[in-house]
């Protein structure tokens, strides 16, 4: 890892419900799921939250242990000296706040997102 990471992950103590309500609602097995979906959702939509107040949800090790999510994320953001774990924290926050927006409606329509832009 090249910056000073992290060794936690969260989401703002307002995301944080949403996170494990989408859980428990039965969209995702485990909210470590949930998370790495909400993190490659707002990759493919380009959006990432601002920097805010980010609580601990995820232990790097537990969440990330092969370090795919990190290279990913690396590899498809911005020019930034942010930590790559602190962009994924804003892509995480932007991502479970959509996903949560979508299941309000009861089902979450993944196939909108997997369709090629056009």
């Amino acid at each position: 890892m090249e910056y000073n990471e992290p060794t936690t992950v969260g989401l703002t103590p307002t995301t944080k419900p949403k996170l494990k309500a989408l859980k428990e609602d039965g969209h995702f097995g485990e909210e470590k799921d949930a998370y790495i979906f909400a993190v490659s959702l707002a990759l493919r939509c380009g959006a990432m939250a601002e920097r805010g107040n980010f609580g601990t949800i995820f232990n790097i090790g537990s969440l990330d242990s092969s370090k795919e999510l990190y290279e990913a994320v690396k590899a498809l953001r911005q020019n930034t000296d942010e930590p790559v774990y602190k962009t994924v924290e804003r892509l995480a926050e932007w991502g479970v706040n959509e996903l949560y927006a979508a299941s309000e409606t009861g089902e979450i329509d993944f196939s909108k997102w997997l369709q090629p832009e056009k």
